[in-house]
């Protein structure tokens, strides 16, 4: 486990300005700690053949905060061929840049987070990555503004797959061109209290089931404002599939 670096019971863990290529396992693995922050790095090339966590692997630590890093052709075999995040009360993440990974298997998104009460995700860029992007599941709450995703493949829920989340805001967000080969062309959502969309675009995103662009099950609330559907399909509900919620959507288009 952790590659060059495996850490445990650690206070603060800092990288800076660090180029970490050609791996074979995680490049960190950390676990039990009160902080990670990287900054300012790239990885790149590296493969997990067993395990979560291609990239950074993380478990019990009170906040991450990664910022102005790219993780590209990445290779995982489990969750979060990128990074993978557990029982982390706070994760952080800006100006990062996801691109060209895949899974081995069937699951495992780029990012992906479980048990953490509080999710930023800010001006990201996740593009051309297969079997999804972000994973959120059983949080408190999420919120992702001024992203970019775009030609991600797989199953489902090719942007964001959001399970067991209380409040979800999306805003200033844009999705392009998503596929996946079951429901959910973009945003998967489930037993969720809150889900507003707000300033955001949807655009040729497809599902060969339902939900070309949002599949959203077993919530109480959806609002969605000031955004754009056009040219998304799905089987039903080319733009948006909604099961048992309340739903309102203003100045908005669907096309």
């Amino acid at each position: 486990e952790g590659g060059p670096f495996y850490i445990k019971e650690f206070h603060d863990v800092f990288c800076f300005n660090s180029y970490i290529v050609n791996n074979a396992i995680r490049e960190f693995g950390l676990i039990n700690g009160e902080k990670l922050q990287v900054k300012n790095c790239v990885f790149r090339n590296n493969t997990a053949t067993s395990g979560d966590g291609a990239a950074v692997y993380v478990q019990s630590c009170k906040k991450i905060q990664i910022e102005r890093t790219h993780f590209a052709f990445y290779f995982g075999k489990a969750y979060g061929v990128g990074i993978y995040a557990k029982n982390c009360k706070t994760v952080f993440v800006k100006k990062i840049y996801f691109l060209f990974s895949s899974a081995l298997s069937s699951s495992g998104d780029v990012l992906y987070i479980k048990y953490s009460d509080y999710v930023y995700c800010f001006s990201c860029v996740f593009a051309e990555n297969s079997l999804g992007s972000i994973t959120v599941q059983r949080g408190d709450v999420f919120l992702i503004k001024n992203c970019t995703f775009k030609n991600n493949t797989g199953h489902y829920g090719m942007g964001l797959y959001i399970s067991k989340t209380e409040r979800i805001r999306i805003e200033r967000t844009d999705f392009m061109f998503n596929s996946a080969s079951e429901m959910a062309g973009v945003i998967y959502v489930d037993e969720y209290e809150l889900l507003r969309i707000n300033c955001s675009r949807f655009l040729s995103n497809a599902a060969l089931a339902n939900g070309g662009g949002i599949y959203a099950l077993e919530g109480q609330l959806i609002v969605i404002e000031n955004s754009f559907f056009v040219y998304n399909s799905g089987n039903s509900g080319g733009g948006v599939y909604i099961q048992e919620a309340e739903v309102h959507i203003t100045q908005s288009q669907f096309i």
